[in-house]
């Protein structure tokens, strides 16, 4: 049986999210060096939900993706 578009996109989604996660977790002043903005005047407030917004995401993400593969492989 073969994965779905869906499904694959999801957990490209994911591992994306994943990424984007422990990127910040290791070098959190990413996005002002990027974008050279400052969203929480450098307090770190920001980076700290980005960390667990993409977190979440990437949960969720993985979640779907779970459950399309695995009902393509019972049925």
């Amino acid at each position: 049986m073969r994965p779905t578009t869906k499904y694959r996109i999801e957990a490209l989604l994911g591992v994306i999210t994943l990424v984007l996660a422990i990127l910040t977790a290791v070098v959190p002043d990413w996005f002002e060096r990027i974008f050279d903005a400052a969203p929480d005047n450098g307090d770190g407030g920001f980076e700290a939900w980005t960390v667990v917004l993409f977190a979440l995401v990437t949960v969720v993400l993985w979640t779907l993706a779970f459950r399309g593969w695995r009902r393509v492989a019972t049925g």
